[in-house]
């Protein structure tokens, strides 16, 4: 799994682009799989939370998340996690360019 971002800020606005890396499977009990999926999605900037989505199993495997971000500049973090239901997560920081 991963998350990558392309994150350019121009004006005290940033363009955000995150593909994040995940099966996000449905359960099937044909082939004996168990639901696998993003319950919870934050970007924060500044300590902020600026960001944030509750997506569920109905959503595409690698999600690709677009937004516009108001007051940064290029040289800010950003911070990335997620969490899916069965407990697994991953955070990451981008720097805006």
């Amino acid at each position: 799994m991963g998350i990558k971002a392309i994150a350019k800020a121009k004006n005290d606005v940033a363009t955000v682009k995150l593909l994040v890396k995940h099966p996000m499977q449905m359960e099937n009990k044909e082939k004996n799989q168990k639901p696998k999926f993003i319950e919870q999605l934050t970007v924060t900037h500044g300590g902020k939370t600026v960001y944030s989505m509750y997506p569920s199993m109905g959503v595409s495997k690698n999600p690709y998340i677009k937004f516009m971000l108001k007051g940064a500049k290029s040289g800010d973090t950003i911070t990335v996690m997620w969490k899916d239901n069965t407990g697994e997560s991953e955070t990451k920081d981008f720097k805006l360019r």
